[in-house]
């Protein structure tokens, strides 16, 4: 399932599945990657409306789906240039 990055102090990503009604949702801290299930398209829908979309998640998502959590995919990496063994290296 695609998520979409969200503007939110406690959200990374959200994702849908209107098939399945199965609300994914990224939080930034801790790293986890939690799976809402039989959740109304409604409720996404109102949580990518939501101004704040953390608060809308704690009021009217969190503790009333059942729902898996794992741990979310490693952030990302810091870039690190392609030259850096260059610079170490004597000439």
């Amino acid at each position: 399932m695609d998520r979409q990055p969200v503007e939110s102090s406690l959200i990374r990503s959200v994702g849908y599945d209107l098939t399945g009604s199965i609300l994914e949702i990224e939080l930034i801290e801790p790293n986890r990657l939690y799976t809402f299930y039989d959740v109304p398209f409604s409720v996404y829908d109102e949580l990518m409306d939501a101004s704040s979309k953390g608060r809308y998640f704690n009021e009217f998502i969190r503790d009333l789906y059942a729902y898996e959590a794992t741990d979310g995919p490693p952030p990302p990496a810091a870039e690190v240039p392609d030259d850096l063994d260059a610079a170490d290296s004597p000439e």
